[in-house]
């Protein structure tokens, strides 16, 4: 078979033996015979030269799959002298029955006289690259069905931020059609903030090649209803790891905010009633201070007199009743201090001279009955409060001092106010033992709850600052100007 083809070059077959494409030739009547091992990986078997012609497959197809007749191939077209354009596609049956794809490159091989002598070709496996290109279709199928039934709103851009494909949810939530959106940016659409918020988020990931998310709201174009979306950019690559496109996916998260509006109105419901009963409290409060104080005191007062007359006339008639009137003095006084105590702990008289006044006489108060040294502070000798906000910062320096005296094991303790005219504070310090803030649990964790709701009544904050062995700060932050629009309201309540 090596004689077959006058002139045939050893060294060429070598060479052509050495190559990784399948080569092959044959003489004018299409017998093969000649071949490399790269044509029998190909085909799948070794070609009879008796009975194979023109190629080594079993069966030999044409690009659209048309069964190739043996002598219309274009190796026989070939060796006819016709022309035939080379690089299209072709399949291949091999004896197993699998299908094979290669790009067949020919060639006539002449005499010096120009006569045909016989025919090389060599054929391109792209197998490979046809069952890629099958997977990555397949994969284009599974991923455009996802995205075309998804309820999320999905968007493909260009570089020039154009949309190059939209899924229907996105064409049902913006009201336009899928031509209408296509091959235009969203501002060449929508001239808004949330618009140009979204376009910057798209130069963004294609600048800096990086997704990112955010949350976008806008009015539907025919409802008028507004659409709250969390969006997530992502940039795609190619090849080499440039940004060729960027994808957008906005999922709807309408129920959750209308979940947080409703979460947000019932807390701020909670704590208008919790306010209000604080009010009503304190109203109550301040009644049964004044009650116990006018209607008790003054019958204590009264029992004290007449007590008093009584002695005096059993020193002269009854001298051995004296003994019993000085005991029944001592527990009148006893009885005058309890309820004093009681109608204090109610309601202290101090509030009535301001929130200066009552916080030193607190200060001193707790110094007296726990025997913690406590310094009391302030910016300024008189600070102008509604009554309501008086009584819950008092409020709020009372629990922390409880606290202080409970659980810190603390031998000082300082109070400070200071007032602007936008905001008060008020903070209270101790040396105690401290604790972990975020530690749950707590004994004394309800209190802190009460102080924080306290701050917010007021649109205000509470700010606990601790670590253990270092003490305790509790501050509380009120924004003087909004609570002071809200005295009408509170008379109102209480009214």
């Amino acid at each position: 078979m090596d004689n077959a083809l006058p002139g045939f070059d050893y060294s060429w077959r070598a060479l052509m033996e050495s190559m990784p494409v399948a080569a092959c030739m044959y003489d004018p009547e299409g017998h093969i015979f000649w071949y490399n091992s790269a044509a029998v990986r190909l085909w799948g078997r070794h070609p009879d030269p008796r009975r194979d012609r023109w190629c080594g497959f079993v069966r030999h197809y044409w690009p659209d799959g048309e069964l190739m007749q043996p002598d219309e191939s274009p190796s026989a077209l070939i060796l006819q002298g016709k022309a035939m354009e080379s690089g299209f596609e072709a399949m291949g049956e091999r004896p197993d029955g699998s299908k094979v794809y290669f790009i067949p490159q020919l060639l006539a091989l002449h005499d010096r006289q120009g006569s045909v002598v016989g025919g090389v070709s060599m054929l391109l496996d792209i197998t490979p690259r046809r069952e890629m290109e099958a997977a990555l279709r397949s994969r284009e199928t599974e991923f455009r069905a996802i995205i075309e039934n998804s309820p999320d709103d999905i968007a493909r851009y260009d570089r020039n931020c154009r949309r190059i494909y939209v899924n229907p949810s996105l064409v049902a939530s913006v009201g336009k059609t899928q031509q209408q959106l296509l091959g235009r940016t969203i501002l060449d659409d929508w001239d808004t903030p949330s618009a140009r918020r979204f376009q910057q988020h798209l130069l963004r990931v294609r600048d800096k090649g990086e997704g990112v998310g955010f949350e976008l709201s806008w009015p539907a174009a025919a409802s008028g209803e507004v659409l709250h979306r969390y969006v997530r950019i992502v940039p795609e690559f190619d090849t080499e790891g440039q940004v060729q496109s960027m994808l957008a996916v906005g999922r709807d998260i309408g129920v959750i905010k209308q979940t947080e509006q409703y979460l947000r109105h019932s807390r701020a419901l909670l704590r208008d009633l919790a306010e209000r009963r604080e009010a009503l409290l304190e109203a109550e409060r301040k009644r049964i201070a004044r009650e116990i104080h006018d209607e008790l005191g003054q019958l204590l007062n009264t029992l004290h007199f007449s007590n008093a007359a009584l002695r005096a006339r059993l020193e002269q008639d009854n001298p051995a009743l004296v003994e019993k009137s000085d005991a029944m003095a001592g527990l009148i006084r006893r009885a005058v201090d309890e309820l004093r105590n009681v109608a204090t702990s109610l309601r202290p008289a101090a509030l009535d001279a301001g929130i200066v006044c009552a916080l030193e006489w607190l200060t001193q108060d707790f110094s007296q009955h726990t025997g913690i040294v406590c310094r009391f502070a302030s910016e300024q000798d008189e600070v102008d409060l509604p009554e309501f906000l008086a009584v819950a910062l008092f409020r709020i320096v009372q629990e922390s001092l409880t606290n202080v005296a409970r659980h810190a094991g603390a031998s000082k303790a300082t109070v400070q106010l200071s007032a602007r005219p936008d905001q008060l504070m008020v903070e209270v310090r101790d040396n105690g033992k401290g604790f972990v803030v975020t530690m749950p649990g707590r004994r004394n964790s309800l209190g802190l709850v009460g102080m924080q709701e306290r701050a917010l009544a007021l649109a205000g904050r509470l700010d606990i600052t601790s670590e253990p062995g270092l003490g305790t700060c509790v501050r509380a932050t009120i924004p003087l100007l909004q609570t002071r629009t809200n005295v009408n309201d509170q008379n109102s309540a209480g009214g």
